[in-house]
Parts: C-alpha cells; structure tokens; sequence
C-alpha cells in the first residue's frame, strides 16, 4: 500500500489527509515513487497535486516477472517497449537537443533520451501512468535540473513544439492519437467539443465529429478525479461533451460548466436512471432502446430521441486478402461476441449477495439457488419472451423492491436477465454445429465444443474483427433476450462489410432494413438452421445480399448519419 498526500480538493471536498492508493509495484519500486514524488512537489507543486488527485488504475496489472500490462477493451497487451522499438522510436530524436516525448508509460524512451544527454519534455495522458513510471527511476537530479519537464492530460496544448523532436510512444500514441491530433492542428475557431472516454463506440464518433470539423479531446470520466476533469473543462472551454452511455452526475457537471451535453446510449445497464438533482436544458439523451425513451424523461432529461446504433463504414468495410490470410479467419459461419459467461457468474454473485442481506438473519444459498432454478428454468422453457419480470415477484417476493430502493439501486430483472441471455446464446450456439459455426470471444465459447462447434479465440476489435466479418460467407446474431426490441452493433458491423447476417424476428429490424434483401431474421434455432443451409447452397445470394446490406448501411444507418442526427436537434 502506498500512501500519497492529497491536497484540499478530493472528490470528498474533504480538508487535506492522506488517501491510501493501491499500485501493483514492489517495495523497492514504492520507496522510488515516495522520493520522486517528494522532488515533484519541489519542482511543481500544481503538477504533484494533480498526480495526487484519486485515478483509477484497475486497466493496469503488474505480472509475477514484473512486466506491466495494459487492458485495451477486453484484452490485456504488454505496456513495456521491446529494445527494437525503443531503438526505433529514438531515431527521430537524433538531432535534438530538446525532445518532446508524446506517452510516457513506464518511461522508456524518457530514460534513454535522459541518459544520453538531452532535455525532455514528457507528456502523458493519464495519471496513473504517470505515477507508474515515477516509481521506475530515479529521477531527482534531472527533475530539479529542469533536464525534465512532466506535462499531464491538457498541459499539452500550453506546449510550443517548433525547434523540439518529437517521439511518440509505440503503443500509447495510438490510443491517445487523438489527443495528439488535437495538439498538432489546433484548428483555430473550430467548434470544441470533449468526448468521454472508455467505451468501443467513443472512437467511431470521435472521428465523425472531427470530419465535420469539431476539434476534440478526450476524458476518462469513470477513471479520472473530478478535480482533473474541472481543470481540464475549463482549459478547453468546450461548447459541448459528448458521452456515450451516461454516467450518473455528468449532467449536472457539464450543465454547471456551461457546455451542452449529448448522450447516445449504446449499452444495457444495471441500475435504473437516477433523477436529476437539478435542471439540466442543456442536456441531451439518445438512446438505441424506445423502451428507455420515458425513463430519460422521467429522471428529468427534457430532450429524448430513440436513436438506433449504428457502423463505421470506413472502419467496417469489405476487405481483398489473398487466400491463405483469408483461409485463416474463414468459417461456413461466424459469431463473434461475448459468450457472456463470466458476467453471468458475477451477476448471479452479486444477486446471492443482496439476497442474503434482504432476507437477514437465516438466509441461506441453498434457499435462494432453489428459488432462482425456478425462475431460470421456466425462462429455459420460453426462449422466445423475457418471463422473468413477470414471475420475479412470485418466486422472489419484495426482493426487486428492496434492491431498487433500500438496497444496491441494481434490478434483479436485469441481473437474472444477463444469466438468461448468456444460456441462450449458448444453447443456440450448441444447435448450429451441424452448419458449421465457428465462434470468437471469451473462453466462456469453450462450453459449446462439445456440441462439434470451432472456438477460435478473442478477436480483436479492429481490424481483426472486420477480416472476421469480411471472409466469412454468414453470421449469425443474437441479442440478449430482454432486449428484443433493437438491433445490435453486430448487424451494423457485418452488414457494413457486405455479408449476410441472420438476426432474431423483432419489429426494429422490420423498421430499419427490407428483410429478404439486406439482412435475414429468423425466429428459433430450426428457423435458423433452414435458412442457413438454403444460403449455403447459393452462394450468389448471399454476395448479392451482401451488396445490398453494404447499400443500406452507407446510405442510411453511418455513424455520420447518426452524428448529425444529434447535432442538429433543437438546441444543439
């Protein structure tokens, strides 16, 4: 445990102590961290307090061999720079005396840079980063020589870079290469607008803003301290945010700065909407579920649109690969997606958890496995409709009450309905072996090969993914069972990269796309195995599908079809 001194300005507005913060680092490296955390507070005070303002850091993880580890989406990667790439990475370094160093991680090329002899500047964008790399190296004399300047989040765009090197980080550039955008084309006059960070969609919009000219920045808001997030606002001086999902007082944080807020909810959650704590007329919600539409209103957004998801047709498109790129991602047919395993199994933790707090003294798990088998088995028996909300209160009686209102603020419904959906998708999977399914995503697929189904491991959410889509002929979609009234990101990606996908029988298919032509429904697993083997067969309907789904998608349902739905509602 390390402890750092925090300054008058915590998210408890508390006066100054101490606030525990937990880095995966070994005494030795904690020890470092102390003293050179003690010359930044010599050096730059402003700077020291900063890095000192609470951040998460659970995107980091420190391996038995002591390499670090970076979770980017859903994987884990090496955060630490091989000799070949900092070798690589200094070469345009040679001729300055002053470098500019773009993403610090773990310091790498900071280091180098110090040892043979130049002054840097080292900028990162996150602070947990930061202090990861203030616990590598002693770094005193060059911090007190000024032969090391540390610059943090929007302290890049007070930089002059003429006359300095520049050096980018191999890994973080590309993830903060909007950030980097934004300090090398400054676009004077340009309408500034802050996206929150963290979700898959967030790049997608980014890049649709900036091609209608926006100049933007991103913030971790799950992550980063409101303190930062204040600093940064202000320095911005952004006319709008923009987030996708909405997180709890991001309104109101927003609304109090003077800037419109425009929300696109994408994603499912567990916790029903919280009022408002006051009037919020800049803010702005859409959301891909109608059924979500009154209850934005209900927590006092005056501004609501059901707004359908959508795909990046520049990111997803049709790829050419030579055949043995190709036969490496081919399969008869494709799904890609969570198995949703491991979310079940927290799911089903966490309701045991408020289960025994509500029932008190006597509870047992016995009790409550018996009574949730009940509820799961008759929604096993109806995979076509989400019984759950309806029979909840039979089997588990006042207990959704309780935890809406006197307990965690998560719903049951929700909760068992991540189970639900996780065992559908499975049971599904398990009955297309015989067309020959192939799945990516999480080891939670391993429990259907058995059932004679190929599990090819994690895909990567970019390039990896649209080859995946590209290559295979069919693809299969299925939802979570209590949303059936949407149609997933998955149809928007495959459809953008001209290939067939079978999607499960709902209305908001119906009002979006011409089933027959551009996309396929199907109602059960029979349904759907007739279908498939019919496609199988003529392979020049499903190319001619193909290039009608890549139509429907660019010219009517773009991320920048959707951006511009967004801006130009009333008021924005």
């Amino acid at each position: 445990m390390l402890w750092i001194p925090l300054g008058a300005g915590s998210r408890t507005g508390s006066p100054p102590e101490r606030q525990a913060v937990r880095l995966p680092v070994q005494d030795s490296k904690e020890q470092l961290l102390r003293r050179n955390f003690a010359v930044l507070e010599e050096v730059d005070p402003a700077l020291a307090r900063r890095v000192a303002w609470p951040v998460g850091g659970d995107h980091t993880r420190r391996l038995a061999d002591g390499r670090v580890e970076l979770r980017l989406h859903r994987a884990w990667v090496p955060l630490g720079i091989t000799p070949e790439q900092l070798g690589a990475s200094l070469n345009g370094a040679a001729g300055g005396e002053r470098v500019l160093v773009l993403g610090i991680g773990l310091g790498e090329q900071v280091f180098e840079l110090l040892r043979s002899g130049k002054s840097v500047v080292a900028w990162e964008h996150d602070p947990w980063l930061l202090r990861l790399m203030l616990a590598e190296r002693e770094l005193a004399e060059p911090l007190r020589s000024g032969r090391l300047e540390l610059l943090l989040g929007t302290d890049l765009l007070d930089v002059g870079a003429p006359g300095m090197a520049i050096v980018e980080h191999p890994l973080l550039a590309r993830l903060y290469a909007g950030e980097i955008r934004a300090f090398r084309e400054p676009r004077r006059g340009a309408e500034r607008t802050v996206v929150c960070a963290g979700g898959l969609f967030v790049e997608e919009v980014r890049a649709a803003l900036e091609r209608r000219g926006h100049w933007t920045w991103s913030l971790d808001i799950g992550r980063l301290s409101e303190e930062e997030l204040d600093l940064a606002v202000r320095r911005i001086e952004p006319g709008r945010v923009f987030a996708i999902n909405y997180t709890e007082g991001l309104a109101e944080f927003v609304e109090e700065r003077g800037a419109e807020l425009l929300v696109w909810e994408v994603d499912p959650a567990t916790t029903p909407l919280r009022p408002l704590s006051r009037p919020c007329p800049h803010a702005r919600a859409f959301t891909y579920r109608p059924s979500n539409v009154e209850a934005f209103r209900a927590a006092g957004f005056e501004h609501v649109e059901h707004l359908p998801l959508a795909a990046d047709p520049i990111r997803r498109r049709p790829l050419e690969l030579d055949p043995d790129e190709a036969r490496s991602s081919f399969a008869p047919v494709a799904h890609v997606g969570s198995s949703m395993v491991d979310n079940a199994r927290a799911c089903k933790e966490r309701l045991l958890r408020y289960w025994m707090s509500f029932k008190g003294e006597g509870a047992s798990r016995e009790e409550f496995d018996s009574l949730s088998a009940l509820l799961l088995d008759h929604q096993r028996k109806h995979p076509l409709e989400f019984t759950i909300p309806a029979r909840l209160e039979r089997f588990l009686p006042g207990f959704r009450d309780a935890c809406l209102t006197h307990g965690p603020g998560e719903d049951p419904v929700v909760l068992f309905g991540e189970i639900a959906a996780s065992e559908k998708r499975l049971a599904w999977a398990a009955r297309l072996a015989p067309v020959g399914l192939s799945v990516w995503g999480d080891r939670g697929w391993r429990m259907v090969e058995p059932h004679g189904v190929t599990y090819r491991g994690p895909a990567g959410h970019r390039e990896e993914l649209t080859r995946i889509y590209s290559i295979c002929p069919l693809h299969w979609d299925v939802g979570r069972i209590y949303q059936r009234d949407i149609v997933t990101m998955r149809v928007f990606d495959v459809m953008a990269c001209g290939r067939p996908v079978f999607t499960e029988e709902n209305p908001a298919v119906h009002e979006l796309f011409e089933v027959g032509v551009e996309l396929m429904t199907y109602t059960d697993p029979e349904d759907l195995l007739g279908k498939l083997e019919a496609f199988a067969k003529d392979p020049e309907r499903g190319l001619e599908m193909g290039r009608r789904a890549r139509m429907a998608i660019e010219e009517r349902h773009t991320v920048d079809h959707r951006v511009e739905t967004m801006l130009a509602c009333p008021g924005a």
